[in-house]
């Protein structure tokens, strides 16, 4: 169900079973294909069904982080969550089924402002190919050496205007501490140069953009972007889950202090009752017990999007903040947004049963209503200098809830919250009817005035 499941692998290695990946496929034909194979006989029904929901990154993307398209997607994705929960209710199995969420990086957003072009540093006409980006491989040309490359960009580094916002490094340099290896059989896999933003800053070519601008982009494409340093707030990733292990293992805490995804392989493996094979995961046999609850009185150690550019945040509920999270009244009596809070629908609410997360505590960052962002400067030309980009705003305050930690799961304070939402629509429904049948008799009067006025007759 993504790319490359469909890879022969051999040596009985092979999935029982494999869905072709398809970039278009609705997700209801996933949700129905997972209901499909738990609907098997059991001794065909598999242990392990693993789904790709691609829609998230593919408009991250293409209309950034803070877009409208990503919000409609965003629901669309919980919409599918729900269906297949209520799957599993129907079935009866929601306490024998363990459902994992998780992605496998965030993103960022990319500016005509912060944009790094190899055409400053060196002759573009040396490299032969480009890997990579953000991060940004160089493969010179093989009458070029690579020490003779590589002085030369650093020579023009250090007369670059943005030259604190990357950096220039040689392959054996960073082999371990950016692709997490050493010198072994896929070593070629790794361009001998790279030069490494940081985050929210691409590199690029004059060519390149121009290519964009040909086609009719205003703005650098694409609009949000990945693969910056995993240690970066835009880059954290998520993990929700839920389902008789994770109960098994926690009780009724559901809070998770946060943890590498290097741990999630472990994870799955020992909410099967399988034994891992070794890999670099630091927590056996999964990082999912008690000791690494989340304290009552963490405080993560960096503000949300900690970035020196303005971020257009989504400003949008969590669910699990939502069913358990407390929210601090004097927050929002501060709050300079004239925005209502997006009310949580039925899905958010089913798919957030019992779950756990080793994400931070949702905080909502709220800028002021003046500032200004990088729209309107990425309208701008794209070679439109850097030296620019000190007036990105980096004033977003961040306003960070005090999480109490765990909190227990409570069926009566649950129907509290059902039917609080369901008398807040009603009395929403009513208010309308009342506006609509007012408007409807002002109509009324107003037509038989008129009547009497071009017949002489009264109704």
């Amino acid at each position: 169900m993504w790319p490359g499941s469909e890879v022969d692998l051999g040596q009985g290695l092979n999935p029982s079973a494999v869905d072709k990946f398809n970039q278009t496929e609705v997700l209801s034909k996933k949700m129905h294909r997972v209901l499909d194979w738990l609907d098997q006989p059991l001794d065909s029904r598999p242990e392990l069904i693993l789904s790709y929901v691609p829609n998230i990154d593919s408009v991250g993307h293409q209309y950034g982080i803070g877009s409208s398209e990503l919000v409609t997607q965003l629901k669309y994705v919980d919409s599918f969550l729900e269906d297949l929960y209520l799957g599993l209710h129907e079935r009866n199995l929601t306490e024998l089924v363990n459902v994992v969420v998780v992605s496998d990086h965030g993103m960022s957003v990319t500016s005509n402002n912060r944009l790094i072009y190899l055409d400053d540093l060196i002759d573009v006409k040396m490299i032969e190919h480009f890997d990579g980006s953000p991060l940004f491989g160089l493969r010179p040309y093989s009458q070029h050496k690579v020490k003779d490359v590589w002085k030369k960009l650093k020579k023009s580094y250090k007369k670059h205007a943005m030259k604190d916002k990357f950096g220039i490094y040689l392959k054996e340099d960073i082999l371990k501490s950016q692709f997490g290896g050493s010198d072994g059989p896929y070593n070629s896999r790794v361009a001998p140069i790279w030069i490494i933003p940081k985050i929210g800053y691409t590199v690029t070519t004059v060519d390149a953009t121009d290519k964009q601008q040909q086609e009719g982009k205003i703005a650098f494409s694409p609009l949000g972007l990945h693969g910056y340093d995993n240690q970066e707030v835009l880059m954290r990733s998520l993990f929700l889950a839920t389902g008789p292990y994770f109960e098994k293992q926690l009780g009724d805490k559901y809070k998770l202090k946060p943890f590498e995804n290097t741990e999630v392989y472990n994870i799955i493996c020992d909410s099967m009752g399988v034994t891992p094979v070794s890999t670099n995961a630091t927590s056996l046999p999964s990082y999912i017990k008690q000791e690494n609850l989340l304290p009552g009185d963490w405080k993560d150690e960096f503000s949300y999007p900690n970035v020196d550019f303005y971020v257009d945040i989504l400003n949008e509920t969590a669910t699990v903040d939502t069913l358990w999270g407390e929210v601090d009244d004097d927050e929002d009596d501060d709050s300079d947004s004239d925005e209502e809070a997006t009310p949580t629908t039925l899905s958010t609410v089913v798919t957030g049963l019992r779950t756990q997360t080793s994400s931070a505590p949702t905080s909502t960052s709220d800028s002021d209503s003046d500032d200004e962002s990088d729209s309107d400067d990425d309208k701008d030309d794209f070679h439109k200098s850097d030296d620019d980009d000190d007036d990105d705003d980096d004033d977003n305050e961040d306003d960070d809830d005090d999480d109490e930690g765990a909190h227990k799961f409570s069926w009566s304070s649950f129907n509290d919250k059902i039917k609080g939402k369901v008398d807040e629509y009603a009395n929403e429904l009513e208010d309308l009817y009342d506006d609509v049948a007012e408007e409807i008799g002002d109509a009324y009067d107003g037509a038989k005035e008129s009547f009497k006025d071009a017949t002489g007759i009264s109704c």
